[in-house]
């Protein structure tokens, strides 16, 4: 059996760099969800926003932490603390199976 070998670069990355895949990424997941149709996107709770220049995502009904997250917080504006305590307030309202 050949059994092959990934490294990942983990090399830290300028901030100009950092908020590009921050955008490219809250950029993908904006497009998948606006994707969902809309009784679909309902009935599973799903939701986006932004928040403090970061991007929000929830999935309630699917339990993964994944679909639920915040991407950017931080990068794009100074995070602060209404912005975080917006968030979470956000995911503490959202019902979800398991979270």
């Amino acid at each position: 059996m050949d059994v092959s070998t990934v490294t990942l670069d983990a090399t830290p990355v300028d901030l100009c760099t950092a908020a590009a895949i921050e955008a490219a990424e809250a950029r993908a997941w904006a497009d998948l969800y606006a994707a969902a149709p809309a009784d679909w996107s309902a009935a599973a709770g799903l939701g986006a926003q932004e928040v403090g220049g970061a991007f929000v995502v929830r999935w309630a009904a699917t339990g993964r932490r994944y679909f639920s997250r915040t991407i950017g917080l931080g990068v794009f504006e100074p995070a602060n603390r209404a912005a975080i305590e917006e968030i979470i307030d956000g995911f503490d309202r959202v019902p979800t199976c398991g979270i």
